[in-house]
């Protein structure tokens, strides 16, 4: 008698330590790491584009980073997920090459460090520099995005806020096209991410080599790489040269799940009109960046 009372007490343990460890809202932590595309990226200064591998106004030449690396959180609950993407496929700032910060030194400037020449290529007076912290703490990035996803249907919606000023937003969503590669395949390999069972996967994107893996203990599907979803299950951990996401917490908790949804005040538009809206906000915030913080040679 005592042995199946312990038996059955042993059964129940595990039971509730599996559903402890399979919430059904909560929050996914991804490291992520992109490689950059330099064709996507320039600069404006006083004026003048420069691109990558361009002069800058001091002579140096204008590099940017192989790879850019941030952190995505992806909230989900009942039938929806949403991950705030930052400026991620829009706006991009680095950290510029000798003397950090962007080009010709300004570690002071929005996306910068704080090492290297700090003054921009010359004194500053405390006015000066009181009055650029000024406008830096103003500045703000003029595009935010978040992808939405369907956990029923599987589809995900791009949500782009363009911050026009500082009290007015307009708002623009799009569907995310997502093929998964023809040769995906799961392999049949497996091993634990998280305290999760996760399944191994592998395919083929942009000619290079892609290795994903995916748990089915999660009570839903979801990928952070749309073209990457299993036909059930949550993606955890997604590497290859170009792209990689690594899940590093799940917290189980509640969740807004009205916020998770797209709004419904967003005016849809195709992925080439919503392009033209990025650019038009790029140029807005080359303008400003060269009004409020010239280089001087």
């Amino acid at each position: 008698m005592k042995q199946h009372l312990l038996l059955s007490a042993c059964l129940l343990a595990g039971t509730l330590a599996n559903a402890q460890t399979a919430p059904t809202s909560g929050t996914i932590t991804y490291e992520t790491m992109r490689r950059i595309d330099p064709s996507n990226i320039r600069i404006n200064i006083n004026g003048q584009e420069i691109r990558p591998g361009g002069t800058l106004p001091d002579g140096r030449k204008f590099e940017v980073p192989e790879t850019t690396e941030g952190v995505e959180k992806v909230e989900f609950g009942g039938q929806w997920a949403k991950a705030d993407n930052g400026g991620r496929g829009g706006i991009r700032m680095f950290r510029g090459g000798p003397g950090g910060g962007f080009p010709g030194g300004g570690g002071d400037r929005p996306g910068g460090d704080n090492g290297g020449d700090r003054n921009g290529g010359g004194e500053r007076t405390p006015e000066q520099m009181r009055a650029m912290q000024q406008r830096t703490g103003r500045f703000r990035m003029p595009i935010e995005q978040a992808t939405h996803t369907d956990l029923a249907t599987g589809k995900s919606y791009q949500l782009t806020t363009l911050n026009v000023d500082s009290t007015k937003k307009e708002y623009y969503q799009t569907e995310v096209a997502a093929t998964r590669p023809a040769d995906w395949k799961v392999t049949g390999k497996t091993k634990t991410i998280l305290g999760y069972t996760c399944q191994r996967a592998t395919c083929t994107i942009k000619e290079q080599p892609c290795t994903v893996w995916f748990t089915t203990d999660l009570p839903f599907t979801y990928s952070p790489a749309a073209d990457l979803t299993p036909d059930k299950g949550v993606v955890l951990f997604v590497e290859s040269d170009d792209l990689m996401y690594r899940a590093t917490k799940i917290d189980a908790g509640a969740v807004n799940e009205v916020a998770l949804k797209p709004r419904a005040d967003a005016k849809t538009v195709s992925a080439d009109e919503l392009r033209t809206i990025r650019q038009k906000a790029m140029a807005t915030m080359r303008q400003q960046q060269s009004r409020d913080f010239p280089i001087r040679n």
